[in-house]
């Protein structure tokens, strides 16, 4: 028989050698199907892979990044809407024009429809001690049903001027068709696009009257932007300093403000602290968007005094010299800030000091502008 030999020392040297070197690549070869897998993983959720010859810590932060982003959209600055400072405006809004829509606020014509979605709503004495809104949408596609509609005057156009806005009413005072028409406005008349641009609400219109009863909506404003051959393309001006932070505060509470317009009409904002918004109520109710059925929110008022009175050869028509300027309270995050403010010309913006003389910071959100006589300003309480 032959006798089996022990291996020599060189060939179970060898013998080890390749053992290590096996066990080496089949480490490599997991790593490597590891690496591929979470690679099609991360393709597969919409992630990036960490590049090459990064490190650990960039991988790291890029790691959180990636899960920020995927909860909270990046923001953009082509996404800022300009009328309220918030990252949400729509990619088919960028770069258009406002529009603005005239509002029946007599109480006859309460519910209103629409004013809620506004990003900012200016309410302004008209005849008779009543007032009457006018609502800017930063995106016309949006606008919901809004109205009753009615007629313009002309002060109201300096305030949408600057916003560069498509202004929406049915027909207007004389100082109001002719400001219209000598500033050369882009505006949707009632009293002449009614079947283009307006629908009527043939019930309200036998409960409470016509002019009660016209209402228009997004789909029809821009039946009427096309007949009238609009260019729709351009940027507002509001004049506002929005801070980024969202937490500008003034040095006085201001919870609860009452702002008397006229003998007709006192309006009433009342600080939500759990949504940091302010309702707003009118003739001693809650003022109501019947669209959702929701009290009107607002995160911002502006209270301006300014000198107004009769417009000249009229015993009725009124009119707002803001050529002065004057003095006035923002009221925000539940306190008050007050300021001073001009505006140079008809199609210049507010522009909004403080106490030191420095451009007034805006908190994001919706605003509600109250622009109220000078002789009023005693009547306005805040606390």
């Amino acid at each position: 028989k032959k006798r089996s030999r022990a291996p020599s020392k060189q060939a179970a040297a060898f013998e080890s050698r390749r053992k290590e070197w096996f066990t080496h690549m089949k480490k490599k070869l997991s790593m490597l199907v590891a690496a591929v897998l979470l690679v099609m993983s991360a393709a597969g959720c919409g992630e990036n892979p960490v590049p090459s010859g990064t490190d650990s810590n960039t991988a790291n932060n890029s790691s959180v990044t990636e899960d920020a982003s995927s909860e909270t959209p990046v923001k953009k600055d082509e996404n800022l809407n300009p009328l309220t400072g918030e990252y949400n405006l729509k990619d088919r809004a960028v770069g258009k024009r406002p529009v603005s829509v005239m509002v029946n606020n007599i109480k006859k014509a309460w519910p209103q429809y629409g004013l809620s979605s506004a990003d900012i709503c200016y309410e302004i004495v008209v005849e008779g001690g009543i007032t009457r809104i006018m609502a800017v949408f930063a995106d016309y596609q949006s606008v919901p049903k809004i109205g009753s509609v009615r007629s313009v005057r002309h002060y109201f156009l300096d305030c949408s001027a600057p916003l560069n806005t498509i202004f929406v009413h049915w027909g207007g005072s004389t100082p109001g068709y002719d400001a219209v028409k000598s500033r050369g406005i882009n505006n949707i008349d009632g009293m002449s696009m009614s079947k283009v641009s307006f629908l009527r609400d043939n019930q309200l219109k036998k409960e409470k009257g016509q002019e009660f009863s016209n209402f228009t909506n997004a789909e029809l404003i821009q039946k009427g932007i096309e007949k009238k051959k609009y260019n729709t393309s351009g940027t507002p001006n509001p004049g506002f300093q929005f801070d980024p932070t969202g937490q500008v505060t003034g040095s006085v509470a201001a919870t609860d403000i009452s702002v008397k317009f006229s003998g007709y009409v006192t309006a009433d904002f009342d600080y939500d602290s759990v949504t940091g918004k302010y309702l707003k109520s009118e003739f001693g109710q809650k003022q109501i968007d019947k669209n959702n059925n929701q009290q009107i929110a607002v995160d911002n008022v502006f209270v301006l005094y300014a000198d107004i009175h009769l417009y000249a050869g009229s015993n009725k028509w009124m009119d707002v010299e803001y050529n002065k300027g004057g003095s006035g309270y923002y009221i925000s995050k539940g306190t008050k800030t007050d300021f001073t403010w001009s505006k140079s010309g008809s199609n210049k913006p507010f522009q909004f000091k403080d106490a030191s003389g420095a451009d007034l910071k805006v908190n994001p959100g919706k605003s509600w502008f109250c622009i109220v006589s000078d002789e009023q300003k005693g009547n306005t309480t805040i606390k």
